[in-house]
């Protein structure tokens, strides 16, 4: 589509359009001058010489009227006699201005031919019959002796003079004969139009050069230099026109504007060399801190002999907020630690490398999980300035399948019955960990039960909120569904449903957070 355009604009680039325009214009100068001048000039040559032809008729009609008048009363019985009007022809072929004369005719309004100076001719035309007619009738309205028919076309004048009028039938006397002046200053006239046109069409292209060097040729360079300025070419310069004028300032512009063009591009690439550099430097930094993490965290699934676990890590980045852990105690209960913390990213990879610090000293001290939370909460909050905080699900189970548990504002834990094919949500009162100390709101533990193959899900905000492409979440309903429906089968099959289903739901949407879950299996008393 790109290479159709581009082919359209140097088909009708705008020189091409503007050429176009312009001849138009110089067509219609021409046009008009010819239309307000030549045909002016051409009708008043033509009145003039039609003037002076119609003024020798006259004179010629006023010449021979005593000559008519003896012709007429010299005719018997109203008969015609060609030789009653042989003074009248001849004083006709006497007369100088009728020595051009093409037809001299004695016509009939029956049509009936009496007289042709051309002895060849023996049929009289439609139109010489119309024009009689005319002649007869004028001579009867007004008494006028002649009729005069001009014809500007072709160049001539007919003369029609009535013998009888009163007769049947009537007869005239009809003389056609050339305007030749006519003809010349016509032919004068076109010569000079034509200099005239070849002068303002000369003049005219003499203006299009000149507006072609001072704007389109400038315009035409702009354009030329710009595509190279697309192509990273900032070295480009246009010659700036001689005329000073508001063209010759945007190519001075123009000029100036590439030379910045050409520093700041060498000034940005400098700078993204230097933020590559300081990138990889970062990039290399974060690889060892996902190390340091990975290494904090369990690197491998945990070997426990009363239970198995199946964990799905995901960071949203190279570090991730999320923190899960695995701690013994002393009477080969294990505590289980799933935790959050706000934001993601590095800050929050921070955070929670300091709660590691705190849950591990903690748990040292106690097996509650209320009272670790507790202690936490005091230890993060006077330890960490900014407002961040976590959310946890802290678990303590034993060989024999009992489960303490608290909840610090995290997702609750859901249970599967294996017997019953139910499930539980494993949820207790608690704020977020080192938001605020004391805490609003107590920490407290619970107690529970695990059967075996009974299943434990725990997972991070990160799940239940990820949004398809509708903005829907994924859901806390949804998730436990999939463990009511898929409960029954291993953990790490289990886990793969539940994976499955949240990349089904979510697979067009950008990620925003940290994933986490972890899938446990009790074993059954040792």
């Amino acid at each position: 589509m790109a290479a159709i355009s581009q082919k359209k604009s140097r088909k009708y680039g705008l020189i091409v359009r503007l050429s176009l325009v312009y001849l138009g214009f110089t067509l219609l100068n021409v046009l008009f001058f010819w239309v307000s001048t030549g045909s002016r000039q051409m009708r008043l040559i033509s009145e003039k010489s039609l003037a002076f032809a119609s003024i020798d008729a006259v004179v010629f009609t006023e010449s021979i009227k005593e000559q008519l008048n003896s012709a007429r009363l010299a005719a018997s019985n109203n008969s015609f006699k060609i030789e009653n009007y042989q003074p009248v022809l001849q004083k006709l072929k006497e007369n100088s201005a009728f020595q051009n004369a093409q037809q001299i005719k004695i016509i009939t309004d029956d049509g009936r031919l009496l007289y042709s100076g051309n002895s060849k001719e023996t049929t009289v035309s439609a139109k010489e019959i119309q024009l009689i007619f005319k002649a007869l009738q004028r001579k009867e309205q007004t008494n006028t002796l002649y009729w005069l028919e001009p014809d500007a076309i072709n160049f001539s004048l007919t003369v029609m003079i009535p013998l009888y009028w009163k007769t049947n039938p009537a007869s005239a006397l009809l003389i056609e004969y050339d305007l030749p002046q006519i003809r010349d200053e016509l032919a004068g006239l076109f010569r000079f139009g034509a200099l005239m046109i070849l002068v303002l069409l000369l003049v005219q292209a003499l203006f299009g050069i000149y507006l072609y060097k001072t704007v389109l040729k400038p315009v035409k360079n702009l354009s030329e230099a710009a595509k190279q300025v697309t192509q990273e070419e900032f070295s480009v310069r246009v010659k700036v026109p001689s005329h000073r004028d508001e063209l010759a300032q945007l190519v001075h512009y123009f000029n100036q504007m590439t030379t910045s063009l050409g520093e700041r591009t060498e000034s940005l690439l400098r700078t993204v060399d230097d933020l590559k550099t300081k990138d990889d430097m970062m990039q290399m930094e974060l690889d060892m801190a996902r190390s340091i993490q990975e290494s904090m965290l369990s690197g491998r699934t945990p070997d426990f002999e009363f239970f198995r676990v199946e964990i799905d890590f995901s960071p949203l980045h190279k570090v991730s907020g999320d923190y899960y852990d695995f701690f013994k105690l002393p009477d080969s209960a294990v505590a289980i630690l799933l935790a959050d913390a706000s934001g993601h990213g590095v800050p929050a990879a921070l955070i929670t490398v300091m709660a590691r610090i705190f849950f591990l000293d903690a748990i040292h001290h106690s097996s509650d999980p209320s009272e670790i939370l507790t202690t936490v909460n005091r230890e993060i909050e006077a330890a960490v300035s900014t407002p961040d905080y976590l959310t946890a699900f802290l678990a303590v189970l034993s060989p024999d399948g009992k489960l303490s548990y608290s909840n610090a504002a995290h997702k609750p834990g859901v249970v599967y019955r294996d017997q019953t094919k139910t499930i539980e949500l494993l949820d207790t009162d608690g704020f977020f960990v080192g938001s605020m100390h004391p805490s609003p709101i107590q920490y407290e533990t619970k107690n529970t039960i695990l059967n075996k193959n009974d299943k434990l899900v725990i997972y991070t905000d990160g799940i239940s909120e990820a949004e398809n492409e509708q903005r829907e979440p994924f859901g806390e309903e949804r998730l436990q569904q999939l463990v009511l429906d898929f409960g029954h089968l291993p953990p790490d099959q289990l886990k793969k449903k539940i994976k499955d289903a949240l990349n089904e739901f979510s697979e067009q949407s950008l990620r925003f957070d940290d994933h986490t879950l972890m899938v446990f299996e009790y074993h059954g008393r040792v």
